[in-house]
């Protein structure tokens, strides 16, 4: 978990500026703790995808770690749609798919608040050209 002040950077450029360490940590403990709660109901209301794409949301957001932020958050993404028997695809990948959009990443992730389909559907256009069902 990182303890300094974290910038998020496109090409040299600060695009967000993460919240503090220590609410960075409470919010991932909070999104965590409300995910786990979720998976634990007898059948979650939301599609995989639509937890994938919370999960690289939230997480990217609240930025805890001082590195490594978008592969953790892809990576409990791809968590989520593989417990939920989605298959990655052996000729693809979720980080790979995504950095080849990174502009559009990081300016959907930006406004996810004000705008989440922009960030959803970029995720699901991920989802269905990385893995199959």
């Amino acid at each position: 978990m990182r303890i300094k002040p974290a910038g998020i950077r496109l090409r040299g450029v600060v695009t967000f500026r993460a919240p503090p360490a220590q609410e960075a940590r409470s919010q991932t403990f909070s999104y965590l703790r409300d995910l786990s709660t979720e998976l634990q109901a007898p059948e979650s209301a939301r599609h995989p995808a639509a937890l994938g794409a919370g999960a690289v949301a939230r997480l990217t957001s609240s930025h805890p770690f001082a590195d490594g932020n978008g592969r953790v958050a892809r990576a409990v993404a791809a968590w989520l749609l593989l417990r939920a028997g989605f298959r990655q695809r052996s000729n693809a990948s979720l980080g790979v798919y995504l950095e080849a959009r990174l502009d559009e990443q990081f300016s959907t992730l930006r406004n996810v608040q004000a705008n989440p389909w922009g960030w959803h559907q970029l995720f699901y256009d991920a989802v269905l050209a990385t893995f199959t069902r």
